[in-house]
């Protein structure tokens, strides 16, 4: 084995540099303390990255870790660009994603219950409680440091969101029961739905959330029943309220998670917020404990 140095391009000031390095080494020393504190959990390797991608600009590093565990944390639309990277098909990973086991953070649950109640936590999916009560915990510590990303955070709470409307979409998959439906060969959203009916991955968030709008006149079988499958639900009514659908997910899409998954950093203001439009209260419900209550 040999070692060996990497050299970075500096910008020439040394107070600048000096304030650079103490930033890393201040990040670096967080995420090892969380990590000795709690273990480690897939979302470090994120944190590594958005870590390294913040004060060596001139290193950029597109993803650390094990591959599953890399997978696991991912964005519906990252994971078929890691697929390809890291050479793994469709079909194992949905089998691996199938039979993970799921931790859940005790105080990040703790945190998260207090915000939405014991009953709405019960009807999170596994999944949805681990993305949830990480993200509080990994909040909690972080707190106010202006000169940290919250990206990953953010991202996370945005992820429990995408898994939930993915569950939607399992139940409408559950009621046609087999039964195939017509849908638009040349609407690539219609595409991806029929696919997921036929076993493949959910829809992307972004598709997902021009499904659940309303369907035109001409629309297809597809469309149709699945917006009358939504309009039935307990929370039919705040499943197809533009509100949520277009002016919401869109905000969730541009705002909380779009500048985060693509090197752009998050502040904790930011962060904070989506955590009220996502999480909310228990007097003023966010998105999650809305979409979770069509399982009664």
């Amino acid at each position: 084995m040999s070692c060996g140095h990497i050299g970075f391009s500096g910008s020439g000031d040394a107070e600048f540099e000096d304030l650079r390095s103490a930033r890393f080494r201040l990040g670096l020393r967080r995420l090892a303390l969380r990590v000795l504190r709690r273990g480690y959990c897939p979302d470090d390797a994120a944190h590594l990255v958005a870590l390294c991608n913040g004060p060596l600009s001139t290193l950029h590093v597109d993803f650390a870790g094990y591959a599953k565990d890399l997978l696991w944390a991912s964005s519906s639309e990252q994971a078929g660009e890691l697929l390809k990277a890291i050479h793994i098909d469709e079909d194992r990973w949905t089998t691996w994603a199938k039979s993970s086991d799921v931790a859940v953070d005790a105080r990040g649950k703790d945190l998260v219950i207090i915000r939405i109640g014991e009953a709405a936590w019960g009807r999170l999916l596994p999944l949805v409680q681990h993305f949830l009560a990480t993200a509080m915990t990994h909040l909690e510590d972080q707190g106010h440091a202006p000169q940290l990303d919250y990206a990953p955070i953010c991202i996370e709470f945005v992820k429990a969101l995408e898994v939930e409307l993915g569950g939607v979409l399992g139940g409408f998959r559950d009621a046609l029961d087999g039964k195939s439906l017509d849908h638009d060969t040349e609407d690539q959203a219609e595409q991806s739905l029929t696919a997921f009916l036929a076993g493949k991955k959910p829809p992307t968030l972004g598709t997902i959330s021009y499904l659940l709008r309303s369907p035109k006149a001409d629309a297809s079988e597809l469309r149709k029943t699945l917006h009358d499958y939504l309009a039935g639900l307990p929370n039919g009514t705040f499943m197809t309220n533009n509100k949520f659908v277009k002016r919401g997910l869109q905000r969730v899409i541009n705002k909380y998670r779009n500048g985060g998954a693509h090197d752009s950093p998050i502040s904790n203001e930011t962060c904070r917020e989506c955590v009220e439009v996502l999480i909310g209260t228990l007097d003023a419900p966010g998105y999650i404990p809305q979409v979770v209550a069509w399982r009664g």
